[in-house]
């Protein structure tokens, strides 16, 4: 990866750089996902949350109940609440919400591309 992708919410007052690739991108169907974000899907990239940097204000957690009875926390802008990151199985991993990047489709082609080189090369 040759810049460090950078993203936020809607209104800016939150903002993260992320120090390296993650681990990996997943899509989740999930119904929690999907009552969550009011979609069929959530997009995710999953990483250490010490690769992450906050750059502004940081997102607070708010613990949502699963359907499983756990909780997890999602991080979400103080000020316009969309979700920024979630940690499901504890501290430590975030699931960066890939539509909070600047540039969403450029960072999907480059870790796409950048795994498929690991797997042929």
């Amino acid at each position: 990866m040759n810049s460090h992708p950078q993203g936020g919410c809607t209104c800016g007052a939150v903002r993260y750089r992320l120090s390296s690739e993650p681990l990996f991108v997943h899509c989740c169907h999930c119904l929690n996902c999907q009552r969550q974000t009011g979609s069929a899907f959530v997009i995710n990239l999953l990483i250490e949350a010490e690769r992450v940097e906050i750059l502004a204000a940081a997102p607070q957690p708010v613990e949502v109940p699963r359907d499983d009875g756990n909780v997890q926390q999602i991080f979400r802008c103080p000020r316009c609440q969309v979700a920024v990151f979630s940690e499901y199985s504890g501290p430590g991993v975030w699931f960066v919400r890939a539509g909070t990047l600047d540039e969403p489709t450029r960072s999907r082609q480059t870790y796409t591309s950048t795994r498929d080189q690991r797997l042929v090369g």
